[in-house]
Order: C-alpha cells, then sequence, then structure tokens
C-alpha cells in the first residue's frame, strides 16, 4: 500500500490544480479534508519582504524561509520563477476555508495570509490539492491528513514557507 500512496501522490493526474487571485474570492475547491500545496512564480527575495503581520498569528514569510533554508539545500524546493515552485504543503478538514484563510487572511489564525502583502498580488498563484476520500484506504482524519502531507512533503522537497 505504500508504495501505492507514493506513486498517486506524486502523479500530478490526480491533483486538482486552482489559480487564486486577489481580485477573485470564488473558487471551486470543495469544503471537504485533504492535502494541499501552494504554487506561485513569486521571487524567494520577494517573499521574503512579507514579514511585520497586522494579526501576529499570521505567519512572518521572512522567518519562516530563513528556518527551512537552513536545511540541507537539496532537501529544499527550488524557486522556478518560469512554471512556478511549491512553496507550502498542508492538509485541513476544510479545504475551501484554508484557501480563504491562506490566501485572505483570517483573524486569529495561523496562516499564510498571502494578499495581505500587496507585492504578492501580482504575481501567479495556485492551490492544487487532493481530497483524502480519493486515496483509497485513508478517511478524513487528522491522522490521516498529516501522514499524506508529510508524503508529500518527503517526495516534493522542503517548502519554504514550511518550517514544522
Amino acid at each position: 500500500m505504500k508504495n501505492e500512496i507514493v506513486s498517486f501522490l506524486s502523479d500530478s493526474v490526480n491533483w486538482r490544480k486552482v489559480l487564486i487571485t486577489y481580485d477573485n474570492r470564488k473558487n471551486d475547491v470543495p469544503a471537504k479534508g485533504g492535502v494541499y500545496k501552494i504554487i506561485t512564480n513569486a521571487p524567494v527575495e520577494v517573499l521574503k519582504k512579507v514579514t511585520n503581520r497586522i494579526d501576529k498569528k499570521h505567519y512572518d514569510f521572512y522567518k519562516k524561509i530563513t528556518e527551512s533554508t537552513s536545511l540541507v539545500k537539496e532537501l529544499v524546493i527550488q524557486e522556478d520563477l518560469v512554471d512556478g515552485y511549491v512553496v507550502y504543503i498542508g492538509h485541513q478538514a476544510n479545504l475551501k476555508q484554508r484557501v480563504r484563510e491562506h490566501f485572505f487572511g483570517s483573524k486569529g489564525t495561523g496562516c499564510l495570509n498571502i494578499f495581505e502583502g500587496e507585492v504578492l498580488r501580482q504575481y501567479k498563484w495556485y492551490f492544487e490539492y487532493v481530497e483524502v476520500a480519493d486515496i483509497e484506504g485513508f478517511t478524513n482524519t487528522k491522522l490521516s491528513r498529516v501522514y499524506l502531507e508529510q508524503s508529500v512533503r518527503f517526495i516534493s522537497g522542503w517548502p519554504v514557507l514550511c518550517s514544522q
């Protein structure tokens, strides 16, 4: 079963990818549990400028990038300004809610709140996800989602905006 999961998670055919823009908050992401990636073409140097957050629970990108890049370089996903690169991998019981939090913020919730950084609005941002229900043998529990999230990180490499 382990090989089937690794194959499934690394096969891009099974992931759904949605473009997220500042001007359009509507999307087709379901309110279901799953694992997700956030992909962008924003340079790491630009991401590092998103530091002083209005809500202290919102992630300080400079701090996250500094922590992530302390790993061996080969383990960290490298920026790709042409095709985009994964900057965050996570899991959530409600993917639709997590899109809102990561892109538009949520008071008191630990999240990226990407579009609070006005400079980031000019870049392309994607939310790519797979529902837990689509993976045979898994149910939408926190343990299942954490296992799948860590498997995706093992396969993909460590994203610069993740620190744990």
